[in-house]
C-alpha cells in the first residue's frame, strides 16, 4: 500500500492496469496525487480493513492490492467491478448506465459546486 500515505491523506496514483495487464505507469505518463476528503479516507480505511480481514481468513499472500475480490484475491479484470455495478444499479432500481459516464457525471457536479464556491 505504497500508493496511500495515511498521515498526509493523500492517494498516488502512479500505475495502470490496462487490459488486465499491470503498467508501471499511468496512462498520461504523468503520476499524480490526490488529495483527499474526510469522506474519501473513511471509505478507504474500511475498505483497508475489509482487505486486511479477507487476507486474513484466506490466508492468500499476493502484491498489495487495495481492492480485492470476496475472497481475497487482486480484481482480474474489469468485469468484476462492472458485474457488481450493474447488480447495484438495479437493487436501486436506477437506469442503467455505463460507470465511465456515470464517473464523468460525478466530476461535472463536483466541477459545478466548486465553481459556485468561488
Amino acid at each position: 500500500m505504497n500508493d496511500y500515505d495515511r498521515v498526509h491523506r493523500v492517494l498516488s496514483v502512479t500505475k495502470a492496469r490496462v487490459d488486465g495487464i499491470d503498467k508501471d505507469c499511468t496512462k498520461t505518463g504523468e503520476d499524480r496525487r490526490i488529495q483527499l476528503c474526510p469522506r474519501a479516507v473513511a471509505i478507504l480505511e474500511r475498505q483497508l480493513q475489509v482487505r486486511t480481514r479477507l487476507m486474513e481468513q484466506h490466508g492468500i499472500q499476493h502484491e498489495p492490492h487495495l481492492f480485492v475480490t470476496d475472497e481475497g484475491r487482486r480484481i482480474p479484470d474489469v468485469t468484476y467491478p462492472y458485474s457488481r455495478w450493474e447488480r447495484t444499479l438495479k437493487r436501486l432500481r436506477i437506469r442503467y448506465r455505463r460507470p465511465y459516464v456515470a464517473r464523468h457525471t460525478s466530476v461535472s457536479w463536483n466541477l459545478m459546486m466548486a465553481a459556485t464556491r468561488c
